[in-house]
């Protein structure tokens, strides 16, 4: 016993008893900690589990929306119960899916939550499409030189007046893009003031004050007219912001052998000529040859209808030639002004034949530099550098490789990565491009408002609407984006963030 003293001091101190007493102590915790990490391992790996059947889910809804988006159809139905013979398309359209997807089958079976069938659900989808449309085409603005605006407007079938916005721009793949910016509703005021705002606001964030080059609209006044119109308005804002009414310059851009290259001088010169026929018809002894011709054809106007249709603002009836003859000098001056008006700006456009590429063999001549038409590119775009741009154009001339249409041009440029080398002529062959050739665009988004919005469909949003053109005119970008494997995700995640939604 006298050494027990010893003995349980030296065995305090020794390997084992430590050993004991640490596990002593943390006998209980050790196994709490364990047990609450597996749990929680366990709870991650259920909830990314669930991330991804949603998601799954929640792609297989867009699929539905694209489909019919994209064919302009309906979505819903008058009467989508359970025991509806026709539940809508989008609802059709998904049981269709779960013949072949057991996973959808039994979401739509027994989901109690989320269904994601609702007219709510529908319009969030709709609109994260067609977020991620307009971001994509965003972008691509941001990082081109310039852009070009179309606009026009026309009547849906519920009398609302709406407005088309397309912008036009080269990309930095060479491609020439016209996209477009949604329908506006300009129904309650449609003056050169509003639709100006309207239109200002849509491009404000793309610094329209440096890179809009170019607008064309309709004939209509308030839209174009040279004093007080859009037209007008825009250019205050941002002067190098070009009027164009340009519907034949397409021949300038391509090569075709059913269409000749266009000679600018002589349209310019048709222009000219055209108005000073149309004045020199504006006189008496035209219209009395016009009307005694249509009288010969047709014979006198009956009596009735004279009384009824030429009554002065005193009450009494003056002569029907005199009448005839007030009406064929107001369409005389009507066409005068507007063909003044609509082509004032055209002859800016001369510098178009800086890169007339049948021509560029007698640029290269001795003084055969068109130097009023590098004057004329000056005048209305100063940002270039005059003295290199010159010097460029130059060698472009005399090398007969760079012989080519603008469009041609542009991608060899791109593909042999000259733009470095050719930075004035990159700048002039992007801004060339820019200009609009057409308003068809601005056409072809009518023709898609026909379809989206119709009569059975008369009561869609104004947003609604917008989104479901968007997805329906730009289905070719959207094609696109979706090679990038990406486009699915970005759709899914703006619709998250819309709002916190349980899905189980």
């Amino acid at each position: 016993m006298k050494n027990l003293a010893r003995a349980m001091e030296r065995h305090a101190k020794s390997r084992s008893h430590i050993s004991s007493a640490l596990k002593l102590q943390l006998f209980g915790r050790v196994r709490i900690d364990e047990a609450l990490s597996q749990a929680a391992a366990i709870g991650v790996l259920r909830h990314n589990e669930q991330v991804v059947k949603n998601r799954d889910l929640l792609r297989k809804l867009i699929i539905a929306v694209l489909y019919l988006g994209q064919q302009e159809h309906a979505f819903r139905g008058h009467d989508e119960s359970a025991t509806s013979k026709n539940k809508g398309n989008f609802v059709q359209l998904l049981e269709t899916f779960s013949e072949f997807d057991p996973a959808l089958a039994e979401h739509l079976k027994t989901s109690t939550i989320f269904k994601g069938t609702s007219k709510s659900i529908q319009n969030d989808i709709i609109d994260s499409i067609a977020t991620v449309v307009n971001n994509a085409i965003d972008q691509e603005i941001q990082s081109t030189d310039f852009f070009a605006i179309q606009a026009d407007d026309t009547t849906d079938v519920s009398c609302k007046c709406q407005l088309s916005v397309i912008l036009r721009y080269v990309n930095v793949s060479g491609a020439i893009c016209e996209r477009f910016l949604g329908f506006h509703d300009v129904s309650a005021n449609r003056d050169a003031e509003s639709l100006s705002e309207v239109l200002m606001k849509v491009i404000q964030k793309y610094n329209p004050e440096a890179k809009l080059i170019c607008q064309t609209y309709d004939g209509a006044s308030c839209m174009s007219g040279q004093q007080g119109g859009v037209r007008a308005r825009v250019k205050e804002q941002c002067p190098h912001a070009l009027f164009a009414a340009l519907d034949c310059f397409h021949n300038f851009f391509t090569r075709s052998p059913k269409r000749p290259l266009l000679d600018l001088r002589r349209w310019f010169d048709y222009i000219d000529s055209t108005l000073k026929s149309l004045k020199a018809l504006r006189t008496d002894k035209i219209f009395q040859e016009v009307y005694d011709n249509t009288v010969r054809a047709v014979g006198h106007e009956d009596g009735r209808r004279k009384q009824r249709f030429h009554c002065s603002e005193q009450g009494e009836d003056p002569s029907i030639t005199d009448s005839y003859r007030s009406l064929f000098y107001e369409i005389m001056d009507a066409v005068i002004c507007q063909m003044t008006e609509r082509f004032s700006d055209m002859k800016s456009l001369n510098f178009f034949r800086l890169l007339d590429f049948s021509a560029f063999a007698d640029f290269a001549k001795p003084k055969g530099f068109p130097d009023a038409e590098l004057a004329s590119l000056l005048k209305v775009y100063p940002f270039f550098d005059s003295w290199r741009l010159k010097n460029e154009l130059l060698v472009v001339y005399e090398e007969k490789r760079f012989h080519k249409a603008p469009s041609d041009l542009l991608q060899m440029i791109i593909q042999d990565d000259l733009h470095s080398t050719l930075p004035e002529l990159f700048r002039l062959l992007k801004l060339m491009l820019t200009i609009p050739v057409t308003t068809v665009s601005a056409e072809r988004s009518f023709s898609g408002l026909k379809r989206v919005k119709t009569y059975l469909r008369s009561n869609c949003g104004q947003e609604r609407l917008s989104h479901l053109a968007t997805i329906s005119l730009e289905s070719a970008l959207i094609d696109e984006l979706k090679t990038t494997g990406v486009f699915y995700d970005r759709v899914i995640d703006t619709f998250a963030a819309k709002k916190d939604r349980r899905m189980d």
